[in-house]
């Protein structure tokens, strides 16, 4: 019976943590590069650098949503 208990509380506990630890946040545009047919835009979001490849001709979003792990 306790070892049932245990299990429960496990399983439990560790779906918790797994949901807290991944986080959307809005990463703003810091610049972009275009090299050839694509554009590279470079994002930032509390420090972390992130890349979103585009078309040449086509605008960088402002902002994007990404995932990240606490």
């Amino acid at each position: 019976m306790r070892i049932v208990v245990l299990v429960l509380a496990l399983i439990a506990f560790g779906s918790t943590v797994v949901s807290a630890q991944n986080q959307t946040v809005t990463a703003f545009k810091t610049g972009e590069r275009t090299t050839g047919m694509t554009k590279q835009c470079f994002y930032d979001a509390l420090g972390n650098g992130y890349t979103c490849t585009i078309g040449a001709v086509e605008l960088c979003p402002l902002s994007i949503q990404v995932r990240i792990r606490l």
